[in-house]
């Protein structure tokens, strides 16, 4: 009888500033070192028709449109991002491969409960993690004072991040919206106002904890 590799979903959520697309790179290089070299790295919105439309006409501003159609756009490219029959996350990690994924519904969640009402926006994702839940959300958490000056040294985004009363808002937002989920998905809460490499090791227990604690199980 075949075996057949066992693939895992991993998110990394957190404000703008927290670090998390740098440790995911960081990550993905861990676990190639670590003999898994197959990885998938992705985030939302996707590189996808949706998500292209997402990010060059609504994201840009150049095209207004109102918060509830938008939300229908974001939940149908992540439908998109996990049953797509090529492409999707659900093949890919029957395949056997890890995907590390920037940004999922806790995103979602709280972006868009600035203009939604957090209820709705859940009600209208819940489907989607019943359909693909994460075998492990790694949260970032960082005073937002902190992350804005990140963001304004490097000057990313200052269009939208100028105003630090957003960074807190979203900051507050991103809580609520992770301890929605904190009873139902395997979680870790990563310190990251820490140096670059105490983050890492953070992750890494999170990760070798999912991925070796299972090869070892399987072992016995």
């Amino acid at each position: 009888m075949t075996h057949r590799p066992q693939g895992h979903f991993i998110v990394f959520e957190g404000i703008d500033g927290s670090g998390k697309t740098y440790q995911l790179h960081r990550t993905a290089q861990y676990l190639h070192q670590r003999g898994i070299g197959d990885l998938h790295l992705t985030e939302e919105p996707t590189n996808n028709p949706i998500g292209k439309l997402i990010r060059e006409q609504y994201l840009s501003k150049n095209t207004h449109i109102d918060a509830h159609t938008l939300a229908y756009l974001f939940a149908a490219d992540r439908m998109d991002h996990i049953v797509h029959p090529i492409y999707g996350m659900k093949k890919l990690k029957a395949e056997g491969k890890t995907i590390l994924c920037s940004r999922y519904v806790f995103s979602s969640l709280a972006y868009q409960s600035a203009s939604l009402p957090m209820e709705w926006i859940y009600q209208l994702n819940t489907p989607m993690l019943e359909l693909f839940p994460p075998d492990l959300v790694i949260f970032f958490r960082i005073d937002p004072h902190i992350a804005f000056t990140r963001l304004q040294q490097r000057a990313t985004q200052r269009e939208v991040f100028e105003d630090r009363t957003f960074i807190e808002q979203l900051h507050e937002r991103y809580e609520r919206a992770i301890s929605l989920y904190a009873s139902s998905y395997p979680l870790a809460i990563i310190d990251a106002a820490q140096s670059v490499d105490e983050v890492h090791q953070q992750i890494v227990k999170a990760v070798e904890a999912l991925l070796f604690h299972e090869e070892t199980n399987k072992c016995k």
